[in-house]
């Protein structure tokens, strides 16, 4: 069980001295008065979870009448988890409009035995499940509710699809496929991501209606940047000042406009224009004539990480990364933890405010991913060569393109060493742990909500860069296969089996996994919702 009651909020100082602590931040004042070193203060989200290791372990009692109290026990459980973590984060300036939609639907009082409860139940237990892969309990429960809630859902939509609470459905169940082991899980992402997008163009302006409807949009939005830009289609945006029947940038409020996270996502605007632009680049035979659309191409993926870069740069102070020393003081049991832990020793690592922050931070290396290698492919195909040409030095110094791709291959070794920097703070390493460092175990770790799969998408793209040195090949192989063993993401586990890099400098996925219709098809009752939507949209 997890977070049973209250706990003290002291610092650790007087918590091991068993006194009183004033709780003045950063240090407390008993400590100073006292002249002893004040340790600071525990973080709340890992005192939410402080019993989830010896529970795993087994030393918390569990229920003997095992099939009697499981479902009530697990429904406990579940609630715990949302109470402790998810509620304390919905405030943070950060999840405005950022895609754990989660944070809106925890917001809202879900009626019991609605298909938004189903959704709730489904994404909390496939959490629990990946957070503890061996509980096979677990793992077949979350299996069972993600099918109740899809049921579910499939039966609410026939009635009336166009309501906020069937797109929060959908956008949860995006999740939840995330983070469960289904069959192909980029199919049921891109599934569920298309319906939503479909619901969401078909209400048109009501979606501007209030604040909660436009987060909503916003949230649907984001997953199809993502979408078009790892797969080559038309991108034909939900908000648009041309089309009188969709919300238009105007119509949305001044307070999203101030934010950083809705900043980003303007700025991404373009990229799956460039992909799709790319795919066809890359497909047709090269000819003398097609110089001119490979140096264009070059030229827009320029522009759009100027202004990624300059977005990174100018970020209010609190939303910055910030750096903390690295002094690793126990080793650890698992022996791709101890190459994790050992990566950065004596170095300096990257830690952020809170888990949304994390999330766009995340998302702005991904895109910056993408668009330098797309300068990479583009510049090889111009030139005759591949980009393990262009990573070697191996190109003519005079070529026009030779300084735009030295610049590419730099920022992607930039990128690819802050992702390596920022897999601590994914894991769940506070600024105490990080400068004591007694983890031994996996146990020891507690990921914030999410930030493992955010983390496998980020190594998903490091993984694929194809130009880095073997110490961050190293390290980006020893995450995949601990967020494989320990967090039950076997996608990881086949990504960081192969010890040299992805061959493919974007993606490494294979297209047929994006068979929407036909995976939909196979699901009771979803083939009849996605033909609805389609009559709609």
């Amino acid at each position: 069980m997890v977070f049973y009651g209250g706990f003290s909020k002291g610092c650790i100082t007087c918590l091991k001295r068993r006194v009183k602590c004033d709780e003045a931040k950063p240090t407390c004042n008993r400590c100073a008065k006292s002249k002893r070193e004040c340790l600071g203060y525990r973080d709340e989200q890992a005192l939410a979870f402080r019993d989830e290791g010896r529970a795993a372990a087994g030393s918390v009692p569990r229920w003997r009448n095992k099939v009697r109290h499981q479902n009530s026990d697990q429904t406990r459980y579940i609630r715990r988890f949302t109470d402790a973590v998810l509620d304390t984060s919905i405030h943070s300036d950060a999840a405005l409009c950022g895609i754990p939609t989660v944070a809106i639907v925890y917001a809202l009082r879900a009626e019991p035995g609605s298909s938004l409860s189903h959704a709730k139940e489904a994404l909390n237990t496939a959490m629990m499940a990946a957070r503890d892969p061996k509980n096979k309990d677990l793992r077949e429960s979350s299996h069972l509710r993600y099918g109740k809630a899809i049921t579910s859902l499939a039966s609410d939509t026939k009635a009336n699809y166009e309501s906020h609470d069937i797109l929060i459905c959908i956008l949860l169940l995006v999740l939840a496929g995330a983070t469960m082991e289904t069959g192909p899980k980029l199919a049921w992402w891109a599934m569920h991501s298309w319906a939503s997008e479909a619901i969401a163009r078909s209400m048109g302006r009501e979606m501007g209606k209030d604040k909660q409807s436009i987060q909503i949009l916003l949230c649907i939005r984001s997953q199809m940047l993502l979408r078009h830009s790892t797969r080559p289609e038309r991108f034909v945006d939900i908000v648009n000042d041309e089309n009188p029947n969709l919300l238009s940038w105007s119509d949305i409020p001044e307070e999203f406009h101030n934010n950083p996270a809705f900043t980003l996502q303007r700025l991404l605007t373009p990229v799956p224009g460039i992909r799709w632009d790319f795919e066809h680049f890359m497909d047709e035979p090269y000819a003398d004539t097609d110089m001119l659309q490979g140096f264009d191409l070059i030229a827009r993926c320029r522009r759009v990480d100027q202004a990624l870069s300059h977005w990174h740069e100018f970020l209010p102070p609190d939303w910055q990364p910030i750096y903390v020393d690295h002094k690793p003081t126990a080793i650890p049991e698992d022996d791709d933890l101890r190459t994790i832990m050992a990566w950065a020793a004596g170095e300096r690592i990257c830690i952020y405010r809170d888990q949304w922050v994390l999330f766009h931070q995340s998302t702005l290396m991904i895109y910056r991913y993408f668009l330098q290698a797309f300068i990479l492919s583009v510049g090889a195909r111009m030139l005759g060569c591949t980009v393990h040409d262009i990573a070697n030095d191996e190109i003519d110094k005079r070529e026009p393109l030779y300084s735009m791709l030295v610049q590419a291959k730099e920022a992607i070794l930039g990128l690819l060493d802050r992702s390596c920097r920022s897999v601590y703070h994914h894991l769940g390493l506070s600024p105490i742990q990080i400068g004591t460092s007694t983890i031994k175990s996996p146990m020891d770790l507690k990921p914030p909500v999410f930030a493992p799969i955010i983390l496998m998408k980020l190594l998903w793209q490091s993984n694929s860069v194809i130009i880095g040195d073997d110490r961050h090949r190293k390290m980006v192989k020893a995450s995949l296969r601990f967020l494989g063993e320990h967090f039950g993401t076997k996608f990881c586990c086949h990504l960081g089996s192969n010890d040299e890099w992805c061959e493919t400098p974007l993606f490494s996925i294979d297209p047929a996994n994006y068979a929407i219709r036909r995976k939909a098809a196979e699901v009771p009752g979803l083939s009849e919702t996605f033909a609805k939507v389609d009559v709609a949209s």
